[in-house]
């Protein structure tokens, strides 16, 4: 099966509490989003968005400038339907990362956002390709931040592989390019009660000319 019938069989018929990664507030992100102290109109790109509730809290909080992203339409459309006034503000940008046609054409990315995709990249052509797209379309003064599963927590997510990461393992994989600004741990619990111990980063996108 690929990808996209994958994911598209996991979000089909389901409502976001019935997801193993939904949560009702984005509160980790959202303030991660909020130090990087951006203008409201700046964009930020939602990397593997889903049915996520950031997209709900990114424009309560008054930013004007979103894409959300995703392999899968089908989840992308449970977001559309719940942002009922389809507002202009977000746009939904159906791709897949590692083999980029639309957002490849983006720029000038402030804020790359992503909880819980990088970690589904066990292959490294293909975490190469997210760092490719990365490097293009994001901001020289952008921020990145990335959520993932701490070593401490899953070796498999939805039948499927992953590989779970430390700050340290993150800063590699990024390279001198950037900047380990803050990490944390954070102890996720899925809607049924189930522990998942993930961490967050924020990356500053360094000037090496300077």
């Amino acid at each position: 099966m690929n990808n996209i019938k994958f994911w598209d069989q996991r979000y089909t018929g389901k409502r976001g509490d019935e997801l193993g990664w939904y949560e009702s507030e984005s509160t980790p992100s959202l303030n991660l989003i909020n130090q990087c102290k951006i203008k409201k109109n700046e964009l930020i790109l939602d990397i593997g968005s889903g049915a996520s509730v950031l997209i709900d809290d990114l424009l309560y909080s008054g930013y004007t400038n979103v894409i959300a992203t995703d392999i899968s339409s089908v989840a992308l459309n449970i977001t559309k339907e719940r942002i009922v006034d389809k507002d202009a503000r977000v746009q939904f940008i159906v791709d897949d990362i590692t083999s980029s046609h639309s957002l490849a054409q983006c720029s000038d990315v402030k804020i790359w956002h992503d909880r819980a995709t990088l970690h589904f990249l066990t292959k490294e052509k293909d975490r190469n390709a997210y760092l490719n797209l990365l490097n293009k379309i994001l901001s020289p003064s952008g921020n990145v931040i990335i959520a993932t599963f701490s070593v401490d927590g899953l070796k498999q997510c939805s039948g499927l592989d992953i590989r779970p990461y430390r700050p340290d393992m993150l800063s590699k994989l990024m390279g001198n390019q950037y900047k380990l600004l803050h990490s944390f741990n954070y102890d996720y619990y899925t809607p049924w009660g189930e522990h998942r111990p993930f961490i967050y980063t924020l990356f500053k996108k360094q000037n090496l000319e300077e």
